[in-house]
């Protein structure tokens, strides 16, 4: 006996190739894969530019830009503080990049060596828990010409404090 079924599968295979042309099944799959790829890209694009945004607000500033290089440290200040006062002077240095207010971002100034005074505020947004925050802590230190320094604080006790790095 004469098994059709298989012809029959077979011939309605290729009726439907032929109505849907080979050609129009092709360009269909390498359209989806090249919209693929574009999403892909601009998911790179966009978090690049992220990113180089946080870094672009990360720029060098100097607080007495008169005094010789060799006069001076670096300091790096962690994104969850703010400085409202330097030596009894009224200043605000904060980081205002992408990730401003979180550990992610920094500031960095130049300041001059020797025994520098700070007033300090800390903010850090903990997910859904809401904020830390400490407001006016005064920070005492005395820095050396040509280091780097690094201000940061504690979350656990909301303590700001410097190191030298």
């Amino acid at each position: 006996m004469l098994d059709l079924s298989n012809f029959r599968t077979e011939a309605i295979a290729a009726n439907h190739s032929e109505l849907m042309g080979a050609d129009s099944i092709s360009k269909k799959r390498r359209s989806l894969k090249s919209r693929l790829s574009m999403c892909e890209l601009s998911i790179v694009i966009v978090a690049s530019i992220i990113l180089l945004t946080g870094c672009v607000s990360m720029k060098l500033r100097a607080y007495d830009s008169d005094l010789p290089q060799e006069q001076q440290c670096k300091m790096i200040i962690e994104g969850t503080l703010t400085v409202t006062s330097f030596n009894d002077k009224k200043v605000k240095w904060r980081n205002s990049g992408f990730f401003s207010g979180s550990r992610w971002s920094s500031s960095t100034i130049n300041i001059p060596a020797g025994t520098n005074s700070f007033i300090v505020n800390y903010k850090e947004h903990i997910g859904g828990a809401g904020y830390y925050y400490k407001d006016n802590m005064r920070i005492t230190f005395r820095f050396e010409a040509g280091q780097t320094y690094k201000m940061k604080t504690d979350r656990q006790t909301g303590i700001a404090y410097i190191i030298r790095e």
